[in-house]
């Protein structure tokens, strides 16, 4: 062993999120997030704290990391897990040499905002859900940050959040270098059952045979993120129409 790295958790031992997805590494950084929100940099090679950054947990309602960030140039990305705990979800982009924040999109939308009106007051807003705990995907040629969002909170209990809960259950994709919405894909609104959006997704050329067995759309290739659910779902949707081509459910 060349090192080890242990630090204090401020969050007791019953806590519920004791996982970790993973870590990732770039230019001699080890990036990972912890269970009780802090996002930190070590030297890859002896485990030295280069940087750390206090930007999930909140007090009262939790929220931490269990997901592996990604890197793409000098951004990282990640969001909190937690929707179970009442937070409200996010996927940000942080600076890779200071921990600076980027950009912020709020997976739960917020009054006055596109989708805010799909739930019904700021309490439920505030502890809507909406965590980004599965892997995110990037296409670079597109700058298109695939976040696959989860379920709203409380998840089966749901008379004080009527309406779509958006970004909940979605396929959300902003601009990986703004952050802006650019566009999203809500599989399952109001969820009751938790059919949320977790797994990794992966992005495919479609040739034009399979284009022509699913809808006919244009004959250039292009890619499709194809978003499983741990609910059996699998849905192919076409990120150049914004449409759900199939699902298997």
């Amino acid at each position: 062993m060349n090192w080890r790295y242990d630090r204090a958790s401020r969050v007791p031992t019953s806590y519920g999120l004791k996982m970790n997805r993973g870590a990732a590494i770039k230019d001699g950084k080890l990036i990972f997030g912890t269970h009780d929100g802090f996002l930190i940099a070590l030297d890859a090679g002896t485990g030295e704290l280069v940087w750390e950054r206090d930007v999930a947990y909140t007090p009262g309602s939790g929220g931490g990391f269990t997901m592996a960030p990604m890197i793409h140039d000098d951004l990282i990305f990640i969001g909190p897990a937690g929707s179970e705990l009442g937070i409200r979800g996010w996927i940000s982009a942080f600076d890779f040499g200071t921990c600076e924040l980027v950009w912020r999109f709020d997976t739960i939308a917020d009054e006055g905002e596109p989708g805010g009106e799909s739930l019904p007051n700021d309490e439920a807003r505030n502890n809507g859900g909406g965590a980004v705990w599965g892997s995110v995907t990037l296409d670079v040629g597109t700058s298109r940050l695939y976040v696959p969002v989860s379920n709203p909170t409380p998840d089966w209990e749901d008379g004080t959040r009527l309406g779509d809960n958006l970004y909940t259950n979605s396929m959300v994709v902003p601009d990986a270098k703004t952050g802006e919405l650019l566009w999203y894909h809500q599989l399952s609104p109001h969820d009751t059952h938790e059919h949320l959006i977790q797994m990794p997704t992966p992005l495919r050329p479609t040739p034009h045979l399979c284009r022509t067995l699913l809808l006919d759309f244009s004959r250039e290739r292009r890619a499709k993120p194809i978003p499983p659910s741990p609910h059996c779902l699998v849905a192919n949707i076409d990120p150049s129409f914004m449409e759900q081509v199939f699902d298997l459910s």
